[in-house]
């Protein structure tokens, strides 16, 4: 999480993002009200998350350099960030853990004990709750984003919130509703349009299908829509009277595009982000339409969230990359509801899974890790330095010893769930928790170095400052010039270096005298096409790819103006 530089996705635009908005502090960039990058809109994200990750940027920064006379530059800036994601992702699962707890402790949702031999409300409810957190962490998909400097956690949180808001809604109406109303409100400016009509969906037949809720629907609609105003409108003022009416306008029109429905290609997608969450949910709900379970107030309500917060993407409505993680806070607590019932034969598949799968992926990162340090075998040596050109044979002793720890807590785990035969309830997803955890921590210790240049710009970011300190521009001119609508190059300078880059017209406060140009391989054409260029003005002064690119699917070119 900490101590690398942005890696390529989601974490070299959130460290891109949040530059722009600490530059806009400062006056640099025209505007951070909602996500762009020097006038560059990236319509899919929401801006709430670059907007706290900026403030509190800042005031380390003043800490550090004023106060504790202690340098604070561009490098620390995304630890700083990932660190906020991973307390939002933390603050989420315990909301989560509280919501799952208060609905587990509703009469309808512990089974029929007529002989008063099973566990307490308390303790059964507890037991609940603490299967929901564990599958959350064992979610294949979320492994990667609460560790990139994104939107994800706060996402997650805020799902998490709105779930709390409504599972204590029959008993407080007018706190949830106030609870749903600033979570929704928020959850549009963290992840756009389509979660907050997908939370607003959800809410509306909850309460007018759903006992108990339906009897205090009209208190805490009310409640939620109050607050929900009082919490956008400071917000919306603010944006009017401070934004770039281009670029929120930009915003805006992306936000409320429809996109081409791609229900297979989501499935597809889910059917790994999900994992193991879905079989457990898809068993649980066969089971409970079976034996006409689905009408109780326990599990209609998530399954009603779930469905409502599901049709939206495969739909096509308003789909945004924050979106594909909502459904799993009610995955959640339907899969820790499932675990009551779960079949022999699915508990067995996922157990194997874990097995199988996790063992394997940590023998080869060992496999791999042996061959880059001793030289055999060679033909895995050469496809770790083809992966990772560069990679250095020396590793830390502190990183060894972890990643053995590691090693021997999963070989314990295994050996732990064939010998206990004892029914606990979280035993089904125990494996796919500790081997996911396993091999994060293999990755991250042992292939760290590797990661960051395989997926690190920094070299590519080096050799282009060192062209343009080359020509000993005036720091007024080195800006450099990127299209707009070419949002990775963007990315990877602000990511990576302080080099100033350019805006719209009327807000450009210096002269561009470069022009960066990415051409892929994708592109039909061999010559390099910019309406630019055809001014005979510029002159190439360099070209390179990434260490990590020998096929060079992405070149760049530099040039500078005559």
């Amino acid at each position: 999480m900490i101590d690398r530089g942005p890696w390529r996705g989601t974490d070299l635009y959130g460290v891109a993002l949040i530059k722009n908005c600490i530059d806009a502090f400062q006056g640099f960039s025209a505007s951070c009200i909602v996500p762009n990058l020097y006038g560059s809109v990236i319509a899919n994200d929401g801006p709430l998350f670059t907007w706290i990750a900026s403030v509190f940027i800042v005031f380390f920064k003043f800490i550090f350099s004023n106060l504790l006379s202690l340098n604070f530059g561009l490098e620390i800036i995304d630890d700083v960030g990932r660190v906020i994601q991973g307390f939002f992702a933390l603050s989420g699962l315990t909301i989560l853990w509280l919501a799952t707890k208060k609905l587990a402790l509703r009469r309808e949702s512990k089974p029929i004990d007529p002989l008063g031999i099973g566990p307490t409300s308390e303790k059964f409810s507890s037991n609940i709750a603490d299967c929901s957190v564990l599958i959350t962490i064992s979610c294949l998909g979320l492994i990667m984003p609460w560790h990139e400097l994104g939107k994800t956690g706060l996402n997650f949180m805020l799902n998490a919130t709105i779930f709390f808001a409504i599972v204590t809604a029959p008993e407080t109406p007018k706190k949830a509703g106030a609870f749903f109303g600033i979570s929704s409100s928020l959850l549009m400016l963290c992840s756009g349009v389509g979660s907050f009509l997908a939370v607003c969906l959800a809410g509306f037949v909850i309460f007018f299908t759903c006992n108990p809720w339906t009897l205090v629907k009209k208190i805490f609609l009310a409640f939620a829509v109050l607050f929900s105003v009082i919490t956008f409108f400071p917000v919306v003022f603010f944006i009017f009277t401070h934004s770039s009416e281009n670029l929120l306008q930009t915003w805006w029109q992306n936000q409320l595009t429809l996109d081409k429905p791609q229900p297979l290609y989501l499935i597809k997608t889910w059917l790994w982000t999900w994992w193991p969450l879905w079989p457990i949910v898809t068993a649980f709900s066969i089971q409970a339409y079976q034996r006409g379970f689905l009408s109780l107030s326990h599990l209609k309500m998530p399954l009603t969230l779930l469905i409502c917060t599901v049709a939206m993407p495969i739909s096509g409505i308003f789909i945004s990359d924050g979106i594909k993680f909502v459904p799993v806070v009610p995955l959640a607590v339907l899969a820790a509801f499932g675990l009551l019932s779960l079949p022999r034969n699915v508990a067995n598949l996922l157990d194997y899974f874990a097995l199988s799968i996790f063992t394997f992926l940590g023998v080869m990162i060992w496999m791999y890790w042996l061959a880059l340090h001793t030289g055999s075998p060679e033909f895995i040596q050469s496809k770790v330095l083809r992966a990772a050109p560069g990679i250095s044979g020396v590793y830390s002793t502190k990183e060894l010893i972890l990643g053995i720890v590691a090693t021997l807590a999963w070989l314990m785990l295994i050996g732990w769930r064939i010998r206990v035969s004892e029914p606990l309830l979280w035993r089904p997803v125990i494996l796919s928790a500790g081997g996911l955890g396993m091999t994060w921590v293999l990755l991250i210790n042992l292939w760290g170095p590797a990661l960051e240049i395989n997926r690190g710009y920094s070299d590519l970011t080096n050799k282009i400052k060192i062209a343009v300190n080359d020509h000993n521009v005036e720091k007024s001119k080195s800006c450099i010039e990127i299209d707009f609508d070419d949002l990775k190059s963007r990315a990877i300078i602000l990511s990576n270096s302080n080099l100033q880059i350019n805006q719209p017209i009327k807000e450009q406060l210096f002269e561009c005298k470069f022009l960066l140009i990415r051409k892929t391989t994708r592109s039909n054409s061999h010559e390099i096409s910019n309406p630019r260029l055809k001014e005979q003005k510029y002159k190439l002064t360099w070209s390179g790819h990434r260490k990590a690119d020998p096929r060079q699917k992405e070149t760049f070119y530099l040039y500078k103006k005559n």
